[in-house]
C-alpha cells in the first residue's frame, strides 16, 4: 500500500513536472516568435535605410556630374 501511494505520488509529480514544461515551452515558443517578429521589422526598416543612403548618393553624384556639364557647357560657349 505505501509503494502504491508512493508510486500514486511520483505520477502526480511527473505530471506537474510535465505540465509545468508544457507552459514553459509555450512561453518559450511565444517569446522567440515575437523577436523573429522585431528582427524581420528591423531587417526592413535596415532594407529601407541602405535603399535611402543609396538613394541620395546617386543624386549626390548626378548633382556633381550636372554641375561639371554646367561648367563645361558655360566654357565651350
Amino acid at each position: 500500500m505505501a509503494a502504491r501511494a508512493a508510486a500514486s505520488a511520483r505520477l502526480v509529480d511527473l505530471a506537474l513536472g510535465a505540465t509545468e514544461a508544457g507552459d514553459a515551452a509555450r512561453e518559450a515558443t511565444h517569446g522567440w516568435e515575437l523577436a523573429r517578429r522585431d528582427k524581420e521589422a528591423v531587417e526592413r526598416l535596415h532594407d529601407r535605410h541602405l535603399a535611402r543612403v543609396a538613394a541620395d548618393d546617386l543624386r549626390e553624384e548626378q548633382r556633381a556630374l550636372d554641375e561639371a556639364a554646367s561648367r563645361r557647357s558655360k566654357g565651350h560657349s
